[in-house]
């Protein structure tokens, strides 16, 4: 009775072991989906727009997180909401870099990452090779002038003398 006891034990014990171990995650398919960037580059406050296609599974069209790198470092998520794909597996969002950082911490090399998910079941359905794009240095601001306005030419005429007065000719009286 012993032995049926320890053995019921071990194989609830096994069972739950496989039910909280996970299972070992697979790689990540290759990119197989190309992310389109336009413009290629461009100052601070520009918007850059990201698009892909093939984004589609049997289950219809999938969901799109695209990651913005600059550098190594990840800076912005655009979470699917933000990314439309519509029936055909086409999809596109778009960012403006200095939202995330200053005009000039924004300047630099990034690049642009995407995965298109299964909407029902979570699984990858295309992974998006990375597409380089470049912040450029904000415009200068214009210089201010290098010489000082010229000085008023116009002069203002000087008021005419009144004409002299006239004498009068009555008798002064008192009034009060």
């Amino acid at each position: 009775m012993r032995r049926v006891r320890v053995a019921a034990a071990v194989a609830a014990g096994l069972a739950v072991l496989a039910l909280v171990t996970p299972p070992a995650l697979a790689d990540p398919p290759p990119a197989t989906g190309t992310i389109t960037v336009e413009p290629l580059s461009g100052p601070p406050g520009l918007p850059f727009l990201f698009s892909g296609e093939g984004c589609v599974s049997e289950a219809g069209p999938g969901l799109v997180e695209v990651l913005a790198l600059l550098g190594d470092e990840l800076i912005a998520t655009l979470p699917p909401e933000f990314a439309g794909v519509d029936s055909e597996g086409n999809w596109r969002v778009g960012m403006v870099p200095n939202g995330f950082l200053g005009d000039e911490a924004a300047v630099g090399d990034w690049h642009a990452t995407a995965t298109c998910r299964d909407a029902e079941t979570g699984e990858p359905i295309v992974e998006y090779a990375a597409a380089p794009f470049t912040v450029t240095a904000p415009p200068a601001p214009p210089a201010p002038p290098t010489t000082s306005p010229p000085a008023p030419t116009t002069t203002v005429p000087a008021p005419a003398p009144a004409p002299p007065a006239a004498p009068v000719a009555a008798r002064p009286t008192f009034t009060g």
